[in-house]
């Protein structure tokens, strides 16, 4: 059977003299669509690429292979995917006025920590979004449905208390999907939603990888012993 790359998130931050390879036989084989949505929740952990025979979603094998630490997921790596694929959704915005608002607002949240933004600050960031969408720019300038997705869930987002409850708000799926559920131009989108969340993840998580355990970048990868022992079968 053919192999091919997944990944795979391992919990704990530990150098590569301190890896339990034992921890592998737990983590589950995941596709770059499948990387985001399980990261949303996930405690701090390193982010492998690996070879496999295996299925999505299946249990990292004996005879599986780490090809490489590609990631450190953390706050702050969540943190900046967030912040990311707001200012990719703002970006797109046509509204100038609303637009304005949304990259205001970002601009605030993202550079306080949640604990020091008041509820009366928060209430402002609605507020401002509001009336923003109000203003009318004259005819064929008028606010769009996506532009209206957008501008709420950066005010949902401003709302929010950390990392995890923040990852649950973007993409801004709604304002990418003009399509009805159940068909199949739905779920070629929201595959299309899912890949690029987790190649912004991944970018956020290399560079954090890079702050934080650099040495990832340059060890040899961990082998986890094949089944019985029966070392002979591991070959390349």
């Amino acid at each position: 059977m053919a192999t091919r790359s997944f990944f795979i998130l391992v919990p704990g931050l530990p150098r590569p003299d301190q890896f339990d390879v034992e921890r592998l036989a737990h983590c589950d084989l995941l596709t770059q669509q499948d990387i985001f949505a399980v990261a949303t929740n996930f405690p701090p952990a390193l982010l492998f690429r690996v070879r496999s025979d295996g299925d999505p979603g299946a249990k990292f094998g004996p005879n599986d292979k780490l090809e490489s630490c590609v990631g450190l997921l953390d706050a702050v790596s969540r943190w900046r995917t967030v912040f990311n694929l707001t200012r990719t959704a703002i970006n797109a915005v046509r509204h100038p006025i609303l637009a304005k608002a949304c990259l205001e607002v970002m601009a605030f949240v993202s550079s306080q920590h949640p604990a020091n933004i008041s509820p009366a600050q928060r209430a402002q960031f609605v507020e401002a979004i509001s009336k923003a969408a109000e203003q009318q720019m004259g005819e064929g300038a008028e606010v769009s449905d996506f532009d209206k997705h957008v501008a709420l869930g950066v005010a949902q987002l401003a709302q929010a208390d950390n990392d995890i409850e923040a990852a649950y708000l973007v993409p801004f799926v709604r304002a990418y999907l003009p399509f009805a559920k159940d068909t199949p131009e739905f779920a070629a989108r929201l595959a299309t939603i899912e890949t690029m969340s987790g190649a912004v993840l991944l970018t956020e998580a290399a560079n954090r990888l890079s702050e934080r355990l650099p040495q990832w970048h340059f060890a040899a990868m961990p082998v986890r012993a094949v089944a019985n022992g029966d070392e002979d079968d591991d070959e390349d």
